[in-house]
């Protein structure tokens, strides 16, 4: 009696649980502006707290006898080998956590990636919550609401590929990321839903059922290979299905045979049109793009390491990153740290590259679990992370075994971990993987354990009194109610909404605007006392800097100095917070170097040293000083020193650090621009046009506005008019704002009068006439004054 009055009570709050696990799952397509920038952000923090209030009904039905702790130990016996292995992971990573270079950081990881030791232990707990709370039925509800989430998923991804409902939808011309933020995520979720679909539909006996369940496999497949074409999919996929076919739990001979011949003929045939198709590469012109392009990158499967160089460069560097830290790693989410220091700019493509091509030199991730997990958590997380995943699925072949009822969905679920590990093998995870494949890890505990309770009925036995919590129930409740409240206010609300209101800045101050900006700047300021203490504190600095930049010379009611000066301002407390990250000391040295130009510009850009320019010229060594010991082969480094040192005159030093730049990778082109600037400097016009010529062969454009400024500045030095003359035309034809342009107009109208030849800046000047009426009518009235004045100069 007592037994099913405790079964009614729980059942009383099922239905809270439910929805809970339904809003889970509905986080995947949670796309609201800004409230979930970056992509992940938002689903992370709702999850987050759906969950945290799932646990504390949880506990709170625990301390009131609603659930028997008792039940909960013998279901937990049931699937002992994996939940003791998942559970030594979360207790390796917790270790990890306290022992890493950066704990705050592993604890919370920002928003770009949303990992960190909180919310992989918000995974694990969800798999063993819904383990103990969702009823066999349920499961099927929540997998058929999970394939519909992952349907909307792909027709998203179908409306961005093709333009449809462009005006809601950012359409993407090569491959769609839905609303996974990234193609590699896209396709690593689909991997996760791909088999579970198929297993649905094979087993399940109505007939609208089934044409639900193939249309949605199909639809999985279609858009994962033919859209989205993400290589480490392709072999996860191929892996998948090989376990599939060769080990379907129904034992027939003709499965296997006719498995392994399409087996032989595909790849055979996918090897020999790689062949002809690269021998007759003018057949691809005749293919529809989309396939096209889905078939050369099938094809380039059989390309070996040359498709994998990339990633290939960065496992090099996390193995020696890996060495130096093999017990602990160096922390949840500090891959950045680890690739930073042991970063070589000498491996191809993150580094060393062809004229035209792309570099990758900055990695937060190493796009392989292997590292991923050895490097965060070390070695031992790693085999822990191994041995976990085999158990499991040699569980679940138990269970196929035993219990032909269920054989089928146990099969499907190995062969999508399967996939999964193969496509994790050169990827990623996201919330929204994390969420599927722990989802996943539950049902499969739910299996397992259900075949074992059929094939060993034990006996309940009641846990000792000293493990019953409940004497004590009303002042423990109590307070883990107040820690929720805390927790979820402190570390989820407000966090959720700072950065809602950074993003709103950050938009503001992309329309480049006076008023725009404003609004931005004023953002920031208001929000700015609750970023120091903040989860995201690093992430929310660095944001705010960007906003503040981008501002910088678009409003009158704050000097260009200020906001740098703020920005170095913000760069500090962001470093005094997390001293380890290589891009906040680069970032301050970059705009202390910015407030020496200003300088600079006072006196035709000479540098003169007084006591305050000497200050910051010895902050600015010391900025990058200290980026260079956290990462001693970084390329920007030293290119961002020497332009310091260009700039103050030093230019022996400034040689040395770009030869040392050129040494360390000779495709980096930009130590070349520079070295031709430091050269031009020098009036050493020789040498200048050699490195010049160098750095266009590189790939860099000079025709464009930075690098023509930086010729400005230069020839300013070296009051080299008719250099001047020669490119202030470029950079006039470059630029867009009116005020701007008549500035430059009146530039070069200056720099023919030192030529001395008036009619030229005569005529430059009247060019600002043209300009006036796109001007703000609030100045146009004084630039006409000084266009009368400058003409009369000129007589």
């Amino acid at each position: 009696m007592q037994e099913k009055k405790r079964i009614s009570n729980q059942n009383n709050f099922y239905w809270a649980y439910l929805i809970g696990f339904f809003f889970i799952v509905a986080q995947i397509i949670n796309v609201l502006p800004f409230w979930t920038m970056p992509n992940d952000w938002g689903k992370a923090i709702f999850f987050r707290i759906a969950l945290s209030l799932m646990i504390f009904l949880f506990l709170f039905q625990i301390f009131f006898e609603k659930i028997s702790l008792a039940d909960i130990r013998n279901k937990i016996k049931t699937i002992s080998l994996p939940f003791y292995l998942l559970v030594t992971l979360f207790g390796i990573y917790l270790l990890a956590t306290l022992f890493s270079v950066n704990p705050h950081f592993s604890l919370w990881g920002d928003p770009l990636r949303n990992g960190g030791f909180i919310n992989f232990s918000f995974y694990i707990f969800l798999a063993i919550l819904a383990f103990l709370i969702i009823k066999k039925s349920d499961w099927q509800k929540l997998l058929n609401f999970l394939i519909i989430v992952s349907v909307l998923v792909c027709i998203i991804a179908l409306f961005q590929k093709f333009g449809i409902f462009n005006k809601y939808l950012i359409p993407f011309e090569s491959r769609p990321i839905s609303t996974l933020g990234n193609p590699l995520l896209l396709s690593l979720y689909l991997v996760l839903v791909t088999f579970i679909t198929l297993v649905l539909g094979l087993s399940d006996k109505n007939r609208y059922k089934k044409i639900f369940y193939f249309s949605s496999f199909f639809l999985f497949l279609f858009v994962n290979i033919v859209l989205v074409q993400t290589r480490g999919a392709y072999l996860g996929l191929i892996a998948g299905f090989l376990w599939f076919f060769f080990f379907y739990p129904i034992k027939s001979k003709k499965i296997k045979i006719y498995a392994l011949i399409v087996l032989i003929v595909a790849t055979l045939g996918m090897y020999f049109s790689k062949i002809y198709l690269d021998s007759h590469l003018y057949l691809y012109e005749k293919i529809p793009p989309t396939l096209s392009s889905a078939l050369d990158r099938a094809l380039s499967i059989f390309e070996g390491s040359k498709i994998t160089e990339a990633r290939t460069s960065v496992w090099k560097v996390s193995l020696q990153a890996l060495k130096e830290k093999p017990i602990l790693g160096w922390g949840p989410e500090n891959f950045v740290v680890a690739f930073d220091k042991h970063y070589d700019p000498s491996l191809p493509k993150i580094g060393r590259i062809t004229p035209g091509d792309n570099v990758n030199e900055w990695f937060d991730r190493a796009h392989s679990f292997i590292f991923d997990v050895s490097i965060t958590g070390g070695i031992f997380a790693f085999l822990i992370y191994l041995l976990f995943f085999f158990f499991l699925i040699w569980q679940l072949q138990k269970t196929k075994q035993r219990n032909p009822e269920i054989s089928l969905i146990s099969h499907g679920l190995q062969a999508t971990f399967l996939a999964y590990l193969v496509s994790l093998a050169s990827s990623f995870d996201s919330v929204s993987t994390y969420l599927v494949s722990f989802l996943l890890i539950g049902y499969s505990f739910y299996l397992i354990s259900e075949n074992n309770l059929t094939s060993k009925k034990e006996e309940k036995k009641p846990l000792p009194s000293l493990y019953q919590p409940y004497k004590y129930k009303i002042p423990i409740t109590f307070f883990i109610f107040i820690v929720l409240i805390w927790f979820l206010w402190s570390f989820n609300l407000k966090p959720l909404y700072i950065n809602k209101e950074m993003n709103v800045a950050l938009a503001l101050a992309d329309l480049r605007m006076e008023t725009t900006c404003e609004k931005a700047l004023e953002i920031v300021d208001r929000i700015s006392p609750s970023i120091e203490n903040s989860i995201i504190n690093n992430y929310l600095g660095q944001k705010s800097t960007f906003v503040i930049y981008g501002c910088n010379d678009k409003i009158k009611s704050r000097a260009p100095e200020a906001l740098i000066r703020q920005n170095i301002e913000i760069l500090e407390k962001n470093i005094d917070k997390n001293p380890q990250y290589v891009t906040n000391w680069i970032l301050i040295g970059e705009y202390t170097s910015i407030l020496i130009k200003e300088r600079n510009r006072l006196n035709e850009n000479i540098f003169v040293e007084t006591e305050e320019t000497k200050k910051l010229k010895d902050e600015a060594n010391q900025y990058f000083q200290k980026a260079l010991e956290l990462s001693p082969k970084r390329q920007v480094v030293l290119k961002d020193w020497a332009d310091l040192e260009i700039a103050t005159g030093e230019y022996q030093k400034a040689e040395e650090k770009l030869q040392k730049c050129i040494d360390l990778n000779a495709s980096y082109a930009r130590c070349y621009w520079y070295m031709a600037l430091n050269k031009g400097y020098q009036k050493d016009y020789e040498g200048f046009s050699k490195f010049l010529e160098v750095a266009r062969e590189k790939g860099i454009l000079i025709d464009s506005q930075e690098f023509l400024q930086d010729l400005v500045n230069m020839y300013i030095r070296n009051s080299d008019y008719t250099g001047l003359t020669e490119t202030y035309p470029r950079l006039i034809s470059l630029t867009l704002d009116p005020l701007e342009k008549a500035q430059l107009h009146a530039s070069l109208a200056a720099s023919y009068q030192e030529l001395g030849n008036i009619t030229k800046a005569r005529e430059e000047v009247l060019k600002i006439l043209d300009l006036i009426p796109d001007l703000d009518p609030e100045i146009q009235e004084s630039v006409k004054k000084d266009i009368e004045i400058f003409l009369e100069i000129l007589q």
